[in-house]
């Protein structure tokens, strides 16, 4: 996928805009904050420190948690992965979260990172693994067998640490999520 193509990633609305619907209209009783979904397989504390970080200042407080009933109320849900897809999609299941995570990707937004964003889609190379189905498509492997990188260097797979983001245009427009960030500073990392 490219930056673009897999920026409908961050939101359920991507995939299903006719179920999208605002909670507080709908009678149900939603609280301002942001669920970090304690499944046992996320790396939370990195996850939920960025969005703290980020929710700095604005009203909303962010929760860490492994009860359905708190992702059920939250206004918006994240969805942390770290390790295999297999195990992830397992522990999700077997935490008895799965069904309040699939009801919020209904009615909220929802924002996976690392592998919570590839639970999203549909299925997994990985382990020959069923997703959420929240979005149409397969997580495949890279195939880096034999191929180095411009300065001679392997592949790492998985890469984890800071790298330069080079922005691109798609379809002759910078894509609004860099708004008003200097590209020289672009950074991105997954751990």
């Amino acid at each position: 996928l490219s930056l673009h193509d897999a920026l409908p990633i961050c939101s359920a609305r991507a995939r299903s805009p006719q179920r999208w619907g605002d909670p507080l209209h709908q009678g149900k009783s939603v609280t301002n904050t942001v669920a970090v979904v304690d499944y046992g397989m996320g790396n939370l504390r990195s996850v939920a420190q960025a969005v703290i970080h980020a929710a700095q200042d604005t009203g909303v407080d962010v929760k860490i948690t492994s009860n359905p009933q708190d992702v059920r109320d939250a206004s918006r849900v994240v969805l942390p992965g770290q390790g295999a897809m297999p195990d992830c999609m397992r522990e999700l299941r077997e935490s008895g979260l799965m069904e309040a995570v699939l009801e919020a990707a209904a009615s909220k937004p929802l924002f996976g990172v690392c592998v919570g964003m590839q639970m999203l889609l549909d299925h997994s190379d990985e382990g020959n693994t069923p997703g959420l189905g929240l979005i149409h498509g397969n997580v495949v492997k890279f195939d880096v067998a034999g191929k180095v990188q411009a300065d001679g260097s392997r592949f790492k797979v998985p890469q984890m640490g800071w790298n330069q983001v080079n922005f691109s245009q798609h379809q002759g427009a910078q894509h609004p999520v860099w708004g008003d960030i200097p590209s020289e500073i672009g950074r991105a990392s997954c751990r």
